[in-house]
């Protein structure tokens, strides 16, 4: 009979992280203008308040919300994907920028150029297009090489990371070559 009851001990509380994970699959998959969201935890599934449950609140995440550089949270802007210049670059405020080196006459940058299109930018992210043609000093500064190579630079334009998805021209790819 005892080891009954922990076996149902048991399933009680592996129901109890089922249901806080659904809580919590559900509040960051709502789109709200909240910068965190409060999940009710509980150490007990039996729904009773008696004097041995103990409960609290996590804050998480909301899913506009991501970690600034020194570890706080603060809501991402909306990406944005856009021609270069200078003044856009520097204007960028917080987000993560991406300069995406292009060829009007280069498939693979035009097949990356639709997709990001179709997909959208992630929001924390500006993506800036620069004409590979005509921005000969900017290519030397970031020893770019080929059509098609993004790089991640910081707010005062120093390269972070570097990526040339030329066989596989996609959004997905672009970011997890820089690790985004």
């Amino acid at each position: 009979m005892k080891s009954r009851s922990v076996i149902f001990t048991a399933i009680g509380a592996v129901l109890v992280c089922f249901v806080a994970a659904v809580i919590v699959f559900a509040s960051m998959s709502m789109k709200e203008n909240a910068d965190v969201v409060m999940v009710p935890l509980s150490s007990s599934g039996n729904g009773d308040s008696g004097a041995n449950e103990r409960s609290s609140s996590v804050p998480m995440p909301s899913p506009n919300t991501v970690a600034g550089p020194d570890k706080t949270l603060a809501t991402a802007k909306p990406g944005t994907y856009q021609d270069y210049s200078a003044n856009a670059l520097a204007n960028a405020g917080t987000n993560t920028r991406i300069l995406f080196f292009h060829a009007p006459w280069c498939p693979q940058c035009r097949a990356l150029d639709a997709d990001i299109t179709k997909m959208g930018v992630p929001d924390g992210l500006s993506i800036f297009k620069v004409d590979y043609d005509s921005n000969t000093d900017l290519r030397k500064q970031y020893g770019v090489t080929l059509q098609t190579t993004v790089i991640k630079v910081d707010a005062s334009g120093v390269k972070q990371a570097m990526f040339v998805p030329y066989s596989d021209p996609s959004l997905a790819n672009m970011l997890a070559g820089l690790s985004l």
